[in-house]
């Protein structure tokens, strides 16, 4: 195959999970540089790179491969998929929050362009992605922490994930979900978020109350998976800490920083390397078979799950353990995330459709 062939038939998840990886990996890795070598606090430097570098990229990854699907429309072209590569790989670098506008402003102009004229074929949680990007957007103008790092991936997972977690894990779909439901679900998320604009103590209320009604009552979380296969457990499990992360941080919202990571270790980096699984083997030509049997999911599930447990229990350690708990929880993060990427990598940067003929 000629190179500009290839280059034309390339995915977007192809250029956008990998640097995915390399930005998860420089985020967490930066708290086990502090931890062996101390140094400068990562904090500002951590958040930037995982919350607008690591996750973004492979909600843009999945985003670009598959709305254009969703809404039988043109696929992404390659300037997109090389704006999107650039405000993944340098809008992390600035550190500056007003940057992350331009990450979201794209993302809203890509799925508007596509969706607007597919409105009556798109599943209806779907709405909850423009609120996410748009949330997003002013969030990043106005310095609205909650809005820029919280209200996109919550967006995106009750809106995606209405869809895609409830066919990875053998859930029969219900019936679409009536409007005036979603109507109610995303004013209360609205209102969580103006209400954390003034630090009312209790904003995460009204959110936790959409993550129970769609996760628990649409979704079913509490019934096991359909399916057989591994993957689709750990996500199945993904989704329960996604949803317990939430409730910790409605009961206990003094504890916010910590509990954030239930949220987003266990949650939402757990539920990022489950989806783009399945995107690199249905997209990439492999087959779903490898779900079913391959070892890949436990251990990288594992690992994941022992770097939350680890971060959750720092703060209940004396200042001389402190960090070394964040720093080794750092490590198997990163074990996690390298063991996944060692199947899974090259799935993604090469793909099997000649050979199957896909």
């Amino acid at each position: 195959m000629k190179t500009s062939q290839k280059i034309q038939e390339l995915e977007p998840y192809q250029i956008l999970f990998p640097i995915g990886l390399l930005q998860g990996l420089v985020g967490v890795g930066a708290w086990a540089v502090f931890w062996i070598f101390q140094g400068n606090y990562p904090r500002n430097f951590h958040l930037s790179f995982m919350g607008t570098g690591f996750l973004l990229a492979f909600v843009m990854g999945f985003l670009l491969t598959a709305v254009p699907k969703f809404t039988a429309s043109q696929k992404a072209s390659l300037w997109e998929i090389g704006m999107a590569a650039f405000c993944c790989l340098l809008v992390p670098l600035t550190l500056q929050e007003k940057m992350v506008a331009l990450s979201y402003g794209f993302l809203l102009f890509f799925f508007s362009r596509r969706a607007y004229k597919s409105f009556s074929i798109l599943p209806r949680p779907f709405l909850f992605l423009p609120l996410g990007m748009i949330l997003g957007f002013f969030g990043s103008l106005f310095s609205f922490k909650i809005w820029i790092f919280y209200a996109p991936i919550l967006c995106f997972i009750l809106g995606v994930g209405s869809k895609l977690v409830v066919a990875l894990i053998g859930r029969p779909f219900a019936l679409p979900v009536p409007y005036y439901h979603l109507i109610i679900q995303m004013c209360l998320l609205i209102l969580g978020m103006v209400l954390s604009v003034f630090n009312f103590p209790f904003f995460w209320w009204p959110i936790l109350v959409t993550t129970l009604w769609v996760c628990l009552f649409q979704w079913k979380l509490y019934l096991l998976p359909q399916s057989p296969a591994k993957m689709s457990y750990w996500l199945w499990i993904s989704c329960w800490l996604f949803v317990l992360g939430i409730v910790c941080l409605a009961l206990f919202p003094a504890y916010q920083v910590h509990f954030a990571h239930l949220f987003f270790i266990g949650g939402v980096s757990l539920m990022s390397l489950m989806v783009a699984s399945r995107v690199s083997l249905a997209h990439g030509g492999y087959g779903v078979a490898l779900e079913s049997h391959s070892k890949i999911f436990a251990l990288t599930g594992l690992l994941i799950i022992l770097s939350l447990l680890l971060r959750l229990l720092a703060p209940f350690m004396s200042s001389d353990f402190y960090f070394s708990f964040l720093g080794i929880s750092a490590f198997t993060w990163i074990t996690g995330l390298l063991a996944w990427a060692t199947v899974f990598l090259p799935k993604i940067l090469w793909n099997n459709k000649n050979k199957r003929g896909i």
